[in-house]
């Protein structure tokens, strides 16, 4: 899911504004706006949150079965998640 949130900011890097709507935490308005480089972020999570369910599972695999298992469904989900967030961003600059 990470090739696709990567592959999807390449193909529409030219049309992007300057700035585009991240933090949707913050009130309406300019404070939602980051420079559209802060996109990178969502894909850069994702691959963090895979790579240190990796090490962990590499760690406590050992000790119990279950736990990788655990860890993969954990960052499938956030990895999903993170793909849907940066899918609407995107969507609605094209609106």
């Amino acid at each position: 899911m990470v090739v696709v949130m990567i592959g999807g900011i390449i193909l529409v890097w030219g049309k992007l504004p300057s700035v585009v709507p991240l933090w949707f935490t913050e009130p309406w308005g300019e404070a939602r706006l980051a420079n559209k480089l802060w996109l990178w972020l969502i894909p850069a999570t994702g691959l963090g949150t895979v790579g240190v369910n990796v090490l962990l599972a590499k760690v406590t695999g050992k000790m119990a079965l279950i736990i990788p298992r655990v860890l993969a469904v954990a960052a499938g989900v956030v990895s999903l998640t993170l793909l849907l967030g940066l899918y609407g961003v995107i969507q609605s600059l094209f609106i």
